[in-house]
């Protein structure tokens, strides 16, 4: 009996007596049937392992003919080829249409509390997205939060879990996400520089799915950083290649940070479909002040999105990009008008008291609110 392994999308059923494996990848479901990328290898010692490779619609029989008839061009040693592909084709489609087999609720194990990654942020499945405007230092936020990962130190107080971080970057260059991270690390003493993976990628996510999820694999990374969501193909307002897209981050079997630009009419959402909005686990609003000067900026982080838990307090981050590097620290929010409007009026009030004692009156009229507020 064939053996049938399966990583990620990734199908491969080994025949041990023929010396052959067939491979199966990249699936698409169309109105003609269900197509693959089929590459067929040999496992002779000595020989190349290569036979062929083409794209192959499972369900129909002059395609199969056609790829078996290739390979028995190219390496005769399996007498009937015909029915190999046939046999391999046949399994490959059941394992796929399996699914997971059905698991009982009253039979799992408990498990009183799902962990995030980032405490009250970033959870452990699914996509976080980090949006905001051009020039609100969301690169800088990813990188540092990769670096609290990978060293399993807090981030602006909230608790992470350590792990190995992938930086999948699409939008800049290897040189210049290094001199980020070394600016970091003059800035802020650091002993020495975490351990963060970098990849560059040009080629959208619906063309990589199964290669990014081997890759993962392969590094051993357990986050995942995507810079940017939009050069990866999935903030399109087409809802097809956003779909595509998440399905992808999404069947990378950890969890992920996605960086996103925001529409020129509508800050408050990140740029593309709705889906990009509905797909996202977690969604993470950056802004900006310009309270600061021209070598620092005032950022908010405000959770605007969290499923099936509540919303995280606000975030404040001052970054100050000076000669001696760039140093990243907390930041009251209360204390800068700008953001002071966007927080709860629990939050103004507990800051105004930090202040000093003050009465309903005088508080009501520092806030510009109600006194019944």
């Amino acid at each position: 009996m064939p053996e049938v392994n399966q990583e990620g999308d990734a199908l491969r059923v080994r025949f041990d007596q023929e010396e052959v494996i067939i491979s199966f990848d990249r699936w698409r479901d169309t109105r003609s049937g269900t197509t693959a990328e089929v590459v067929a290898t040999c496992t002779v010692p000595g020989f190349s392992p290569h036979i062929h490779q083409a794209n192959l619609n499972l369900l129909s029989t002059t395609g199969r003919q056609v790829f078996a008839k290739r390979c028995r061009e190219r390496w005769p040693h399996p007498e009937d080829w015909q029915d190999l592909i046939e046999r391999a084709c046949a399994l490959a489609l059941d394992r796929r249409r399996a699914g997971e087999p059905v698991a009982w609720s009253d039979e799992l194990p408990a498990e009183p509390h799902l962990p995030d990654r980032v405490e009250g942020f970033m959870p452990e499945d699914g996509v976080t997205v980090l949006y905001g405007d051009g020039g609100t230092g969301k690169s800088t936020v990813a990188q540092y939060l990769a670096t609290c990962v990978s060293w399993g130190q807090p981030f602006f107080g909230r608790k992470t879990v350590r792990g190995l971080p992938l930086y999948l970057d699409m939008e800049a260059t290897q040189r210049r996400f290094l001199w980020r991270l070394r600016r970091m690390a003059m800035g802020m003493a650091w002993a020495g520089l975490p351990r963060i993976g970098y990849t560059r990628q040009t080629t959208p996510l619906a063309e990589i799915g199964p290669e990014l999820r081997r890759l993962c694999d392969r590094a051993g990374a357990e986050v995942v950083i995507l810079d940017s969501l939009g050069y990866a193909g999935g903030a399109s307002n087409e809802q097809d290649f956003v779909l595509a897209a998440f399905r992808i981050l999404q069947g990378l079997a950890r969890p992920v940070l996605a960086v996103a630009h925001v529409p020129k009419d509508n800050g408050d959402r990140p740029f593309g479909s709705a889906f990009v909005w509905n797909s996202a686990r977690s969604a993470v609003q950056v802004r900006k002040s310009a309270e600061a000067g021209e070598s620092e900026i005032v950022v908010a982080l405000h959770h605007r999105k969290a499923n099936d838990e509540r919303l995280g307090h606000p975030i404040g981050i001052r970054i100050a990009f000076g000669d001696d590097g760039t140093v990243l620290k907390p930041q009251d929010l209360a204390e800068i008008p700008e953001h002071a409007k966007d927080l709860s009026i629990v939050a103004r009030v507990k800051a105004e008291l930090r202040r000093g004692e003050a009465s309903q009156d005088n508080l009501a009229e520092a806030l510009d609110i109600r006194k019944d507020s």
